[in-house]
């Protein structure tokens, strides 16, 4: 995944602007380039936090952040087996579980 796919995934899962997903990708970067301690020691500890949460958003684990691992960015996806359309169905569902 190239870097325009990267910080457009980042901008989606998170609603910001390109500006804040790009700042969140350079920060995503210096970590796997100087290592998280580091980083973090460059940055108000807001915005590194703030960071970190855009990009955990994204689908991006810890894991991923203090092993400096090459990944691609990738989505998470929520499916649900028997969507709901109203209360009324989420009081049958539970109704139907309990016996």
């Amino acid at each position: 995944m190239d870097r325009t796919a990267q910080v457009a995934l980042i901008k989606d899962a998170n609603g910001i602007s390109e500006g804040r997903a790009l700042a969140a990708f350079t920060t995503l970067l210096n970590i796997r380039t100087y290592g998280f301690e580091k980083v973090k020691g460059f940055m108000s500890r807001s915005t590194f936090y703030l960071h970190l949460r855009y990009l955990r958003n994204a689908g991006i684990t810890d894991f991923d952040l203090y092993n400096g691992n090459v990944f691609p960015i990738r989505p998470v996806r929520v499916v649900l087996a028997q969507p709901v359309a109203s209360w009324e169905d989420i009081k049958d569902i539970t109704r139907s579980e309990k016996s």
